[in-house]
């Protein structure tokens, strides 16, 4: 939530944060803002509702002009340094509109932040409240900022050390001051943030905004401060203390910010799920052996193996589609590793006591590495001294430096908001866990190993197949959209597909979507149907499941619902129970789920497109959800 890019050096200033800014878009686009020093050493601060166009908009030919004179804007590479802060917002407190855009003032500091500051209104106390001119927790900020820089007579490093101290909840902080060109500030408690080196020097919510050129990065961890002076900087711990802190590589695996001929991120990233998992496979089994490989990116394998080997049961915790995800894994662990797993959202696992067996192990699994929610459970779970996992797409981020173990999804940067080929990613890594720890328990044979890798090597080319039924949603969407409401029905491991498919409908097209288990229809959402209604069933290819599932379209069949099937049979029967039916490649079961999410991901994907809707850019949502 919220995108935060700041710089200092050479070159155009303004023009550099504005690319930072587009990269980080996806993370918020209620508003924007930027605030850079111009040509007299004062700060020049632009703010705009609505995406980054707007805030172009407003950066006047004069405005870079001025700037320019500073080596900031110029047109050309200047050899003399400029400094800046951007920043794109996801609103929290107040309405998305100009005077809350971000930066926010208060005498020389502007400050920019991602979070939320739960005891604003104690805060308010500390200052006069009649010089608020915003909505906004933020604000807040900066006037404290104020207030102790005064007290102490302009020792900034006590001034920001105050204001830490006094502030509750979440908070990424970057702040010019504009008594203090060439100093930039930068503090967290929660959201992720980082100082990158290039050219110049970055500091980014984001380490995937900051261009190719840009190959080194420190992570600054909860309660740490970092001043940066002349291309100098130094960074300060929760006490106060100066600390040394060396730098990591940025891994550049991630997909560039580019559509490739797309209309939409999302529909380009639907169509990278056959290559990605190619890439997952070809990093996870002995293809010519038809044997597993899986190793943790973090962590020692063989001290992984060995714990796998005695856990008691697994913990999953997750939100949003890495929740689901985690349901489709409690059935693939269960059923091949015959170990006990509980999945639960964050959400609800950080405020309720929970009761651990000390061989539970427990696997987070985050797209961004960086959900508050999953980061606190993290936090709960490490002071009772379990052992964790993560699965996560975010080398480095918070998430994968913390567990004792990592798994890395993959999937490349996925800049559509509604999760498609993370998600994906996650299922696959899920049944190679599921396998791993069957067979480090010695439940998995050779024969059945070689089968199971077997099957796993058709994924990717059947995937390709089912992205043919592309030009099939293109064609029905118009009539598909006419529907009130859908319920999305599924059995056994198709049960996390129908939520997660139901997800995708609400969050892009913005249609009442409910995902259920098929058998509990006639316990209440069968009241419901109705001929306004859809039913988008998920069928497995045979056997007891199979002819439940097959009743339960039927009694929504009579009641007048239209009927959309995906499944691994082809009969006339299901044709003829079905308006639209579209027949899955023969997999095994547990493979069937991962074929069936892409049409239920194009379905959503065109519907939305029908509506006129910006898939990329859901309302009221963001990427990383990064507050609680």
């Amino acid at each position: 939530m919220c995108g935060i890019f700041a710089y200092s050096g050479p070159g155009d200033v303004t023009q550099t944060l504005m690319d930072g800014l587009r990269k980080l878009e996806y993370r918020g686009y209620d508003s924007s803002g930027i605030a850079f020093f111009s040509t007299d050493d004062r700060i020049q601060c632009v703010r705009a509702c609505g995406d980054i166009s707007e805030l172009e908009k407003l950066l006047s030919d004069e405005v870079r002009e001025s700037s320019g004179k500073t080596g900031v804007h110029s047109g050309m590479t200047s050899s003399m340094n400029g400094s800046g802060i951007g920043h794109t917002r996801w609103a929290t407190h107040g309405a998305p509109t100009k005077d809350n855009a971000h930066p926010h003032r208060a005498g020389p500091f502007y400050v920019i932040h991602n979070g939320v500051i739960e005891n604003e209104g104690e805060l308010k106390n500390l200052i006069d409240p009649q010089s608020l001119a915003s909505e906004t927790d933020t604000e807040v900020i900066a006037h404290l900022l104020l207030r102790f820089y005064k007290e102490e007579k302009g020792d900034l490093v006590k001034s920001v050390f105050k204001t830490m101290n006094c502030l509750k909840g979440s908070y990424a902080v970057t702040v010019l001051c504009e008594e203090r060109p060439g100093e930039m500030i930068a503090f967290k408690q929660g959201p992720p943030l980082a100082l990158c080196k290039g050219e110049g020097w970055i500091i980014s919510s984001d380490i995937y905004s900051v261009g190719e050129d840009v190959q080194e990065v420190i992570f600054l961890e909860d309660g740490e401060a970092l001043f940066l002076k002349d291309q100098e900087f130094q960074i300060y711990d929760r006490q106060g203390r100066k600390i040394q802190k060396e730098f990591k590589i940025i891994p550049r695996e991630q997909s560039l910010l580019d559509k490739k001929g797309f209309p939409h991120f999302m529909l380009k990233e639907i169509f990278e799920q056959p290559d990605v998992t190619r890439k997952i496979l070809e990093n996870s089994i002995h293809r010519h052996e038809g044997q597993l490989n899986v190793k943790p990116a973090g962590g020692d394998h063989e001290s992984f193996n060995r714990l796998i080997k005695k856990v008691s049961s697994v913990r999953i915790v997750a939100c949003g589609s890495s929740y689901f995800a985690g349901l489709f894994g409690k059935y693939l662990i269960e059923e091949f590793a015959d170990v006990m797993v509980e999945v639960e959202p964050a959400s609800e696992f950080i405020y309720r006591k929970a009761v651990f067996d000390t061989n539970t192990l427990i696997l987070f699994i985050s797209q961004s590495g960086e959900t508050a929610d999953t980061l606190t459970a993290l936090n709960r779970v490490k002071e009772k001294g379990l052992k964790t996992i993560s699965l996560c797409n975010v080398p480095n981020s918070s998430l994968d430096r913390q567990v004792d173990y990592g798994f890395y999804m993959q999937a490349g940067q996925e800049v559509g908001v509604a999760s498609t080929k993370a998600f994906t990613s996650s299922l696959i890594w899920l049944i190679l866990l599921a396998f791993h720890f069957s067979k480090e328990r010695k439940t998995l044979s050779s024969e059945r190993e070689k089968s199971l890798v077997k099957s796993l090597l058709q994924l990717p080319p059947y995937m390709e197949q089912v992205l043919g039924y592309e030009d099939f949603f293109l064609e029905t969407a118009e009539a598909l959209k006419t529907f009130s409401g859908f319920l999305y029905l599924g059995r056994g491991v198709f049960y996390p597909i129908a939520l997660e498919g139901a997800l995708k409908l609400k969050e892009i097209a913005y249609i009442h979507a409910e995902g259920y288990p098929a058998g509990e229809m006639k316990h209440g959402p069968l009241a419901l149907i109705d001929k306004n209604k859809a039913v988008v069933a998920l069928l497995p290819s045979e056997g007891i499941l199979y002819d439940k599932t097959l009743t339960n379209l039927k009694e929504a069949r009579t009641r007048g619902a239209e009927i959309i099937g995906l499944g691994g049979k082809d009969t006339s029967e299901l044709k003829k129970l079905c308006n639209h039916y579209l027949p899955l490649p023969k997999l095994p079961e547990f493979l069937l789920p991962v074929l069936a999410v892409i049409p239920l991901q194009m379905m959503a994907y065109y519907i939305s497109r029908s509506f006129g809707y910006n898939a990329d850019r859901p309302r009221n949502l963001a990427k990383s959800v990064t507050v609680e």
